[in-house]
Parts: structure tokens; sequence; C-alpha cells
């Protein structure tokens, strides 16, 4: 398979350890949690926001020298 064509897709898993007795004896019990979803969300969300701060700091930028140019 052409590696240029592959995506490279992360998981991303949230690992918790519990522990509890069960017949006099101490058990540990693991759980994966597959919280990719999430990680990603919180991704895209921050670049969204840099966008639109980087957006609104240029923008302003613009505006100010060309109010004082046209008043």
């Amino acid at each position: 398979m052409d590696q240029k064509n592959e995506q490279q897709v992360r998981h991303y898993v949230q690992l918790k350890k519990k522990t509890y007795m069960r017949n006099g004896e101490e058990k540990i019990m693991v759980s994966l949690i597959d919280v990719s979803q999430s990680v990603l969300y919180d991704q895209v969300h921050a670049e969204n926001q840099f966008l639109a701060i980087t957006n609104a700091t240029v923008s302003h930028e613009l505006r100010n020298p060309l109010q004082s140019i046209t008043s």
C-alpha cells in the first residue's frame, strides 16, 4: 500500500484502575475507555478559537489605521 495515501488514525484511551474485594481477596479491575472523540473535539475547538482570535486581531489592526486615514 502506498504510504502517501494512508491516513494515520490516532486513538486515545483513558485507563482506569479499581480495586475491590471479592470472596475475601483483593481484586483489580482495569478499564480502557475510548476518549478519541472527546480529544479530537477539543483539538478542533482549540484550533477554531485560535483562528477566531487571529482573525479578530488582524481585523482590528487593519481597521484602526484605516479609521485614522478616513477621518
